[in-house]
């Protein structure tokens, strides 16, 4: 070990007496050229557009799918239907119904560009972060009622609320406006598993 020091600087001499060997190997006289054999210099043509016949030169900006809303609703003691409903940022509408429902398994759907729009605008109302994150209070919570929990995109920030009963009134008109736009659309099935 107490020789590795004088072997690193043996070895960094040894290299620096190559390089200086080889440049002088390397820089003879130049032979003559004889120039009847030298190219011209190539000149390049220049560059031709090509018009294209589309107008729109800009590429789309990138779009990002993201959930900006998404419901559960939950069992109860009775024959209370259980699904979910997923919406993304750019309309699509994801079903899951999980038991008691007329779509069981996996269903696809999109939402209209009024209804689609509606639903970002009420998304992008300052007020859903000041919404409780359970309604009624939970030691007002009814056993047997099925519970739904809201999981907004507001921005960059997620909103969860569990809601038993007695939902406020901005998100009892969401679900009414919900029951009513996706009572009228075209499901795809995907899975009924």
């Amino acid at each position: 070990m107490r020789y590795v020091p004088a072997l690193l600087l043996g070895g960094f001499q040894l290299i620096m007496a190559c390089s200086s060997t080889l440049k002088v190997a390397q820089t003879p006289t130049q032979p003559k050229v004889d120039e009847s054999i030298v190219e011209k210099q190539v000149v390049l043509p220049e560059p031709v557009a090509v018009l294209s016949e589309k107008k729109d030169t800009v590429p789309p900006p990138v779009f990002k799918i993201d959930t900006i809303l998404s419901v559960y609703y939950g069992p109860c003691y009775g024959k209370c239907p259980v699904y979910s409903i997923s919406i993304t940022n750019d309309g699509l509408v994801y079903w899951y119904g999980y038991k008691n429902t007329t779509r069981p398994g996996s269903y696809l759907t999109k939402l209209t560009i009024p209804q689609k729009e509606q639903l970002e605008a009420w998304l992008a109302d300052p007020s859903l972060l000041g919404l409780a994150a359970n309604y009624p209070e939970m030691a007002n919570y009814i056993a047997d009622f099925p519970v739904r929990q809201y999981r907004l995109r507001h921005f960059n920030q997620t909103k969860l609320i569990e809601i038993n009963h007695s939902p406020p009134n901005m998100l009892a008109q969401l679900e009414s406006n919900l029951q009513s736009w996706l009572s009228k659309v075209d499901w795809r099935l995907i899975d009924n598993k």
